[in-house]
């Protein structure tokens, strides 16, 4: 029931109670005033979509800083030749067996030309040192045909044409030399079959040790039979490609020499690479850079909205 004021009310007007306390959900604390309300941090994804201009601006700047970066990369220029090994016409590729043993010396080949026998004439021939162009010649076999590849990378396409036509002039040379030391069929027959020995031999000797140590016994290692195994597949190639080469001379009566199909005319060079990769790397970083700035912000933003006072209705 309501309370009358004797004193200076009448009787017929009612006096209402003192307002209550502030509630608890309201009261004043000395950081944030009342109603103070807790900052939750903001998802990237929602920090993007409040701030898009500040999540892509960085990223398209560094895109064309990339981009610029990568036009000023001085680029890497390469040449190609490809030689074919033994004789082009269809006669000789015709002959049984030919084209196979031709394949392994292709391959056989392409591994001649990343080494000193090819480095060292076509440094000379140059005039630069050997380990100028170690680093810069390649060569591939292609696959199932009777040919590969020698690259040349150089500063300028001038310097990568002439330094891919020394080192196919040092292949040829090499292979010229090799057809008139490499002896007679008779002697090349004799040099496979020793080679099939041993890679008989070795091959036998790895898989006993291998049996042994499924056995286990004692004093045989891993190491041991991995070893076994290695020069076992070394003797086998060693004696597959004296094989190739008798048969190869006794079909044809001569070696095969290389007939070189394409010389290194042209270069090519990275320079779209470098610009391709310097954007993408300068959009990503712009974009992860975009991404932290937007949620800074809205980091803030947050903060800065949990700091206003909340009063009550």
């Amino acid at each position: 029931m309501p309370e009358y004021d004797h004193s200076t009310n009448s009787g017929n007007q009612a006096i209402e109670d003192p307002p209550a306390t502030v509630p608890p959900r309201y009261a004043p604390t000395p950081e944030y005033g009342y109603g103070a309300r807790r900052s939750s941090p903001m998802s990237p994804g929602r920090a993007i979509a409040r701030h898009p201009f500040l999540a892509i601006l960085p990223a398209i700047f560094l895109l064309a800083a990339g981009i610029v970066a990568g036009s000023g990369k001085h680029p890497t220029y390469t040449a190609s030749a490809t030689i074919n090994v033994g004789k082009s016409d269809i006669i000789t590729q015709a002959t049984p067996g030919y084209v196979q043993a031709a394949q392994v010396l292709a391959s056989s080949y392409s591994r001649v030309a990343m080494s000193q026998h090819v480095w060292i004439p076509a440094a000379k021939a140059l005039g630069v040192p050997v380990t100028a162009v170690s680093s810069r010649i390649g060569a591939v076999p292609i696959p199932d045909e009777p040919t590969f590849t020698i690259t040349a990378a150089g500063s300028s396409p001038q310097g990568a044409i002439a330094l891919d036509n020394a080192a196919v002039k040092a292949i040829v040379h090499f292979a010229n030399v090799s057809q008139t030391q490499q002896g007679s069929p008779s002697q090349l027959l004799s040099e496979y079959t020793h080679d099939q020995s041993l890679a008989d031999s070795l091959h036998s000797k790895s898989a006993s040790l291998a049996g042994k140590l499924n056995s286990g016994v004692g004093g045989i290692t891993q190491r041991q039979v991995t070893s076994a195994q290695v020069a076992a597949q070394v003797a086998a190639l060693q004696a597959q490609a004296a094989g190739s080469a008798y048969s190869t001379l006794m079909q044809n009566g001569v070696a095969p020499v290389l007939d070189v199909f394409a010389p290194a005319a042209s270069a090519t060079s990275n320079r779209t690479t470098n610009v391709e990769k310097y954007a993408v790397v300068g959009a990503m970083g712009g974009l992860v850079l975009g991404v932290a700035l937007a949620a800074l912000v809205g980091g803030l933003e947050a903060r800065r909205d949990a700091r206003r006072p909340t009063l009550p209705a």
